[in-house]
């Protein structure tokens, strides 16, 4: 992101919240500030260092009420909204997202733009028709609905007795799903291989023959994007940004929760490879535009309203 910026004639730096004083330093025209519904206590420091150095504050939710975190608490959302109302502008990743942030906080209307998150040009690199198994990008928590895939995932292999399925992500569940694995008798045909590096997962990508997200609930979905990027036909349950896609068209969209669906749509890619072309074509040319470099000229066009005081 920061070189897409440079492109845009700005300057970016990275701060460390717990090192507010190095803000003084570069004295930035724009401090650009990150909350996923609730702020580290180090941030207050930030934001009076940012008040020192007159910057104007552009304020990103990234999340509002993630699954995995605490409930926030009402003096938490008092002091969110002070910063709300300090911000020149204030941003959401999902359209969905924002009208959640403007119902509990209204000083955000007037003031919201929607910038989604973006994909690097090396997941649009070139890439044939994988003819491997189905492959899954999700930390193994509840959230991410991996406990459904794998039910479905024993129904698909009902009928399709060689499909094969891969799971990439961190164990936030202490090998809760690797054991529902084997009680469900999937052995040998699921792999789950921990978290691992892009250049890795883009690997299992080119080699699987579609992707699919089980989530329940997603904030935005950055990995059903870069599967797209990567020229995969997407399975995704309809939650983060994939809320505003069209159903056979950028993906093939289930309700989330709903395991029947799920499975009903791994079974109909798993023998349809003419849908599967059709979504990796229509699903590549649909991620390419939400390139960082787009994303860049967004943010620039924010910052120079936040400075002109717009």
């Amino acid at each position: 992101m920061a070189r897409a910026l440079a492109s845009e004639g700005l300057t970016a730096h990275a701060f460390d919240p717990s090192r507010p004083r190095r803000l003084l330093t570069f004295a930035p025209d724009i401090v650009h500030l990150h909350c996923a519904g609730r702020l580290p206590a180090a941030t207050w420091t930030l934001l009076a260092a940012a008040r020192t150095a007159g910057a104007r504050l552009v304020l990103t939710f990234q999340d509002l009420d993630h699954p995995d975190h605490p409930r926030r608490t009402a003096a938490q959302t008092r002091m969110i909204a002070a910063q709300v109302r300090a911000a020149r502008q204030v941003t959401t990743l999902t359209p969905h997202l924002a009208r959640a942030v403007r119902a509990v906080y209204p000083d955000a209307a007037g003031k919201m733009s929607v910038v989604g998150n973006g994909v690097g040009r090396d997941w649009l690199a070139a890439a044939g028709s994988g003819t491997g198994g189905i492959m899954a990008a999700a930390r193994l928590a509840p959230y991410k609905g991996v406990d459904l895939l794998l039910w479905s995932f024993r129904g698909l292999l009902e009928k399709e007795p060689a499909a094969r399925l891969t799971i990439c992500g961190g164990d936030f569940s202490g090998g809760h799903y690797q054991e529902l694995a084997r009680r469900l008798g999937l052995g040998g045909r699921v792999r789950f291989l921990g978290r691992i590096g892009d250049r890795r997962l883009r690997e299992e990508l080119f080699r699987a023959r579609f992707f699919v997200s089980s989530s329940r609930a997603e904030t935005y979905g950055l990995a059903a994007l870069e599967a797209m990027a990567a020229g995969r036909a997407v399975l995704a349950a309809r939650t983060g940004a994939a809320r505003a896609w069209t159903h056979g068209r950028e993906a093939w969209l289930f309700a989330p929760g709903d395991w029947r669906a799920l499975e009903s749509g791994l079974l109909q890619l798993w023998r349809d490879p003419a849908l599967r072309r059709r979504l990796a074509r229509c699903g590549r040319s649909f991620a390419a535009a939400q390139s960082w470099e787009d994303r860049a000229r967004r943010y620039a066009r924010i910052y120079r309203r936040a400075r002109a005081g717009a």
